[in-house]
């Protein structure tokens, strides 16, 4: 028979799910203030400040307050309670793999799921992550495997591919994409996803809208590739310019002056390119001195027998770095994404 939550379990899971809403509050208020939807006027723009400013000062709060007491408790029961699944939610928790370059942003990331419930077993290396026939791999003791791509060894789209191989379930792999240029406290997201050089016209034309990129005003976009590579067969070629892209290709050496220069909308990376980007660049393609950041696709076979793997929170955190918080809140929703 379960028995009924504790009143610490009770606060625990309130805080992670309310972490987790105002990770969506923020990241929203972020997207309207750089006029992604449109251009707002100055009271609209002073309104979604405030909004920003409130959600993050809550979502400190929230994160960083005080662990409650409970005197009817001992310390070996306060200590499992608080380390107990949260019974805000009828779903209950499961482990994760979390595939992510070791230090403090993974072991803040680790914190928050922990404190919702979860076991986090963090590798650095796919090999880790390992469907055995022992039963022993982390893969086989976890429901999620969270992989931020950036850990991928190149070609990083081959193995992507090895990853969905060694997992028993390949939907249950989460994909993250984090930048960090070694100066800032917290990272940037990454790339937007991976999509397949086959993919049919209809996908690409999705994937445009997920970026919120208008063909109705004829973007024009860069497919990037290694110095001194071939653009490929030009199937994705064609089927851009068939969507009314103006299509261009450049080296991805310097692809971040090379997109303001020319008022680049979508920047498409060959698997090869991908593997030889630049971290600064990919930084500055998401944070640009002017205007919205650009979305970046990489281009190559995915995972999952799907034309488009998405990467989670790509969306989402435009123009600044993300906090541990936000970035389990978005991986959240992309477990439970009806919510509890």
């Amino acid at each position: 028979m379960t028995r009924p939550p504790t009143p610490i379990e009770t606060e625990a899971g309130v805080r992670f799910e309310l972490r987790r809403r105002l990770a969506v509050v923020y990241a929203s208020a972020e997207f309207l203030f750089e006029d992604l939807e449109g251009e707002l006027t100055h009271e609209q723009r002073e309104a979604v400040e405030a909004i920003i400013s409130a959600s993050s000062e809550l979502s400190a709060l929230v994160a960083h307050g005080p662990e409650p007491t409970d005197p009817t408790l001992t310390a070996d029961e306060y200590a499992s309670a608080t380390t107990s699944t949260p019974a805000v939610s009828d779903s209950t928790p499961f482990a994760i793999v979390l595939a992510i370059e070791p230090g403090p942003f993974a072991t803040a990331l680790t914190e928050q799921f922990e404190r919702s419930g979860y076991d986090v077993d963090i590798v650095s290396d796919i090999y880790a992550i390992d469907s055995s026939d022992d039963d022993s791999g982390a893969a086989d003791t976890a429901r999620y495997v969270v992989l931020d791509v950036g850990i991928l060894p190149d070609p990083p789209t081959e193995s992507l591919n090895t990853v969905s191989e060694r997992v028993k379930d390949p939907s249950s792999l989460i994909l993250v994409s984090t930048i960090d240029d070694r100066t800032l406290p917290t990272p940037f997201m990454g790339i937007s996803g991976f999509l397949s050089p086959r993919a049919t016209r209809e996908t690409v034309a999705t994937v445009f809208e997920t970026q919120h990129v208008d063909l109705a005003d004829s973007p024009r976009v860069v497919v990037a590739t290694a110095p001194g590579e071939d653009p490929g067969d030009g199937a994705l070629l064609e089927r851009l310019e068939s969507l009314g892209c103006i299509v261009e290709t450049a080296s991805v050496t310097g692809i971040d002056e090379y997109a303001a220069l020319h008022d680049i909308d979508c920047v498409f990376l060959s698997e090869a390119g991908l593997a030889v980007l630049d971290e600064s660049d990919l930084v500055a393609l998401r944070t640009p001195a002017s205007g919205p950041p650009l979305p970046v696709v990489a281009v190559g076979r995915t995972a999952m027998d799907t034309e488009w793997v998405p990467v989670c929170g790509y969306q989402q955190f435009t123009r600044r770095s993300l906090s541990a918080v936000e970035l389990a809140g978005e991986i959240r929703l992309a477990i439970d994404p009806e919510g509890p």
